[in-house]
């Protein structure tokens, strides 16, 4: 299992980066012995496949495989209307970075409202 600690620092430092922006990062699976990270990132407007994840190997620097669903806003939240268990995933992971928006704290009420039947979900 991710320790909290490694994933935190991990969130940190892809935070900082100044040319790629990150407005909101969501830790799902919490449990399972890879990262899952949901990251809503502003220059990937128009996103095809939002709630793709897309895995990089475990490194030196982050010694566990990490799956990675990112979109901007938008891509998420239809990802969110349209994939219950992405929702589901969403609803219950952990906020561990945002900007005052509260985006993240916005995409899991989104997630939430379709894990209760209160939005559409396929």
């Amino acid at each position: 299992m991710v320790k909290r600690e490694d994933i935190v620092k991990l969130v940190e430092a892809h935070t900082t980066v100044e040319d790629d922006p990150v407005d909101a990062v969501i830790w799902i699976r919490r449990d399972d012995d890879d990262a899952w990270l949901v990251e809503v990132l502003p220059a990937l407007r128009g996103d095809s496949t939002p709630g793709e994840p897309v895995t990089f190997r475990a490194s030196r620097s982050f010694r566990h495989p990490l799956h990675l669903i990112a979109s901007d806003a938008a891509g998420l939240e239809r990802a969110i209307r349209d994939d219950r268990a992405l929702a589901q995933e969403i609803a219950d992971g952990e906020v561990l970075y945002e900007l005052e928006s509260r985006l993240g704290q916005r995409l899991q009420s989104i997630a939430n409202e379709v894990t209760h039947g209160h939005a559409r979900a396929g």
